[in-house]
């Protein structure tokens, strides 16, 4: 399996070593792969102490992350969010269960039109999970990158696919579902898949 060079990086103000273990013991195949410090020599921008941990690279269910520990200057929120696809309702229960233990309840686990069981948690680190059962990606990747464009970015999630498949080597646009008369402003994009440099990602 071809390794995407395009790894998400979470930012926390001080909790990415405590964030990368949790993750390493949640999701299948966790393993923390590296670990850097800032330097002994000198102060930084992010105001952490010299020689703490500055970022902690892992893996977890194929999927490659950074963990920063940059200071408290920037907050995760849930316009970027993590699709987590699972072969079943069970293990999405599992799943869910260990991601809103301390976290927030975005959208309750539950049958909907979409997918037998689904749920969108904000876990004890802030960062978004959308756990849902029996539709694989089209890759086959357990985790996909989603981008939520809302509030002055509604409406410019299609703009923003076509800009980056553009850019990007390989980039591509799978699907395209929009807005009927009766959900929103009609013809606008509602969910897309596209491809950049062999990762999937959904907009």
């Amino acid at each position: 399996m071809n390794v995407s060079p395009i790894v998400p990086c979470l930012w926390f103000d001080a909790e990415a070593e405590e964030a990368a273990s949790f993750y390493a013991a949640t999701f299948p195949n966790g393993r923390i792969t590296a670990l850097s410090r800032y330097p002994e020599s000198m102060d930084n921008p992010s105001g952490r102490p010299r020689g703490s941990t500055l970022t902690v690279e892992f893996s977890i269910g194929g999927q490659r992350f950074t963990a920063l520990n940059g200071g408290p200057h920037f907050r995760i929120n849930p316009s970027i969010s993590f699709f987590v696809h699972v072969a079943t309702p069970d293990e999405a229960l599992q799943l869910f269960a260990r991601l809103a233990d301390g976290g927030e309840v975005l959208m309750a686990l539950d049958e909907y039109a979409w997918s037998e069981r689904y749920g969108w948690v904000s876990d004890r680190f802030g960062v978004s999970w959308q756990v849902i059962a029996g539709r694989g990606s089209a890759s086959g990747a357990m985790i996909v990158p989603c981008l939520m464009f809302t509030g002055t970015q509604h409406g410019r999630a299609e703009e923003a696919m076509q800009h980056y498949t553009s850019i990007f080597p390989d980039g591509r646009i799978r699907t395209l579902r929009r807005y009927t008369e009766h959900e929103g402003p009609a013809g606008t994009l509602k969910h897309g898949r596209f491809v950049l440099q062999g990762q999937e990602m959904i907009a």
